[in-house]
This record gives structure tokens, C-alpha cells and sequence, in this order.
């Protein structure tokens, strides 16, 4: 079995401990939970979610939390259980399990995005959440999807309701967006990530034009770009605390306590700043 083998097998058992300790009450403030999803060619779907609300009655802002290309895991609850301490309802959802994917770190899947909306609009029916101020936190693929759901064009299309802010992890594909945002959004990542490229999301956030696209000259200045000098792709993943490091699918991540302090840090400010408890 190879190593990268093995840390996804891992990373798939850590992801059933986390849930049956969820679905069991033990260690977690929050709860499990499924809601519909339309799906395409109208077959239905179900999603599983993990969901955390903050102390007091509400209502209160929300956060859709998307997971990385390795599928929901104790780094995604991590995450929900932080926010709800910031004030914030967390929902973070597992696009896989519901349709049978372990991960798709060497393929692309474009279903994040729907199940996204899908997560919002259940949230925004909920007594205890405010409506109109429900933003978005993706890491890596989910980050990825975070920017699509803020990138103007087709989303203003396609939804009435919008999410209001966005916080992206180290985002894929930032080489295929525009940069022209239509609410608040955070980019944090590392500059020596080398999977998803700190200069790719550079670029889009200065307007110069990339591999395959040409960005138009418009106002980007509701992106706020932080890199980390030293940190590299998943450099908050709890999971890799005690590791050195190691090399998945060909790229190297691993752990970064200051620039994950850091992140959390400016996460917060972020939120509090554009989506106020």
C-alpha cells in the first residue's frame, strides 16, 4: 500500500470516528444532520451535515463549511466548531459520502457549488439564523467552489439570494476566475504551496491575465489576498500536527502552526468585520 494510500484510508477512518462521535454526543457541541439537494437529472439526493450553533437564541449569522478534495474529515469540524465560538451557526457538509466518492484529489467535481446553495437555503429556514447574512468557508477544491459561488456572472443568474461573504483556504483553480466578486472575500494560502499556486490567486486578484484566461480591467478590491511565506498546501490540517510532512498525489503538504494561528486570527477579524454577530 502506498503512503498516499494510507494517509486516505486514514483519513476516510478518521472521518467515520469523527461522525459516530458526533452521531453518539461525544466530544462535539453539535449535531448531525441531512436535507435534500436537487441533483441533475432530477434524481434526488441527500446530504449529510455537521452542524454547530453558537450560545444564545439567535438569530445568528451562518457559515457553509466546504471540505478539500479528500472529502469531510475532523479538520472540517474542526473548522465548524471554531466558528460557532466566533458566533456563528457552522454547517459543513459532506459532498461524498451521500454519493459514494472517497476523494477527488486527480479529478475535477463540479456538484460542490449545488450543495452549497443547497446548505444555504436550508439554513437561511431556520429560526435561529439570519437570513440574509450567510457567507461561505472552503478549503483547497472547497475553496475553489467558494470562489465560484462569489464570482459575478452566472451566479447572479442563476440565484436570487446570495452568500455574503467568502473565506478561501488555499483555493483551487484560482487561475480559471475572473477576481470580480460581488461580496467580501478572503484568500489565505501558502506561498510555497505547490499544488494550488499562491501566484495563480495573485494573479487573479491583480487583474493580469493567465494560462487560458484574459481577465478584463474591473474593480477587484473585494478580495483581500494573504499568503504565508513559509506555510505549504493543507497548512492547517490538525491531522498533520505530529508529522514532518509527506507527499500527496505528488505534492508536498504539511502543518504550519503560525501560519495556522495566524489564519484563525484573520478569519475572524474578517467575519466580524463583513459578517457581524
Amino acid at each position: 500500500m502506498t503512503r498516499t494510500v494510507q494517509v486516505l484510508a486514514a483519513a476516510i477512518f478518521a472521518a467515520v470516528i469523527v461522525l459516530s462521535g458526533v452521531a453518539n454526543g461525544d466530544a462535539r457541541a453539535g449535531q448531525l444532520l441531512s436535507f435534500d439537494v436537487g441533483a441533475p437529472a432530477g434524481k434526488p439526493l441527500r446530504l449529510l451535515g455537521y452542524l454547530v450553533k453558537p450560545a444564545g437564541s439567535g438569530p445568528h449569522p451562518a457559515v457553509v463549511v466546504l471540505h478539500s478534495c479528500a472529502g469531510f474529515s475532523n479538520h472540517t469540524v474542526t473548522w465548524a466548531d471554531a466558528l460557532a465560538q466566533m458566533g456563528y451557526v457552522a454547517l459543513a457538509i459532506d459532498s461524498f459520502q451521500p454519493r459514494g466518492i472517497t476523494e477527488r484529489c486527480t479529478m475535477g467535481f463540479q456538484d460542490q457549488t449545488l450543495d452549497a446553495w443547497a446548505a444555504r437555503d436550508y439554513l437561511a429556514g431556520q429560526p435561529y439564523v439570519k437570513a440574509d447574512s450567510i457567507g461561505v468557508v472552503g478549503f483547497s477544491m472547497g475553496g475553489g467552489s467558494a470562489l465560484a459561488l462569489m464570482e459575478r456572472g452566472l451566479v447572479e443568474q442563476l440565484h436570487s439570494d446570495k452568500f455574503k461573504v467568502a473565506v478561501a483556504f488555499y483555493p483551487a483553480r484560482c487561475a480559471a476566475y475572473s477576481g470580480e466578486m460581488i461580496g467580501p472575500t478572503l484568500i489565505l494560502i501558502g506561498e510555497k504551496d505547490d499544488w494550488t499556486l499562491a501566484r495563480d490567486c495573485r494573479d487573479m486578484v491583480e487583474g493580469k491575465n493567465g494560462l487560458g484566461v484574459t481577465r478584463r480591467p474591473a474593480d477587484r478590491s473585494m478580495i483581500e489576498f494573504i499568503s504565508y511565506p513559509d506555510a505549504r498546501h493543507a497548512f492547517d490540517f490538525p491531522e498533520l500536527r505530529f508529522i514532518p510532512g509527506y507527499s500527496a498525489f505528488g505534492h508536498w503538504i504539511a502543518y504550519d502552526d503560525a501560519a495556522t494561528r495566524a489564519a484563525r486570527k484573520k478569519v475572524y477579524e474578517f467575519l466580524r468585520h463583513n459578517l457581524p454577530p
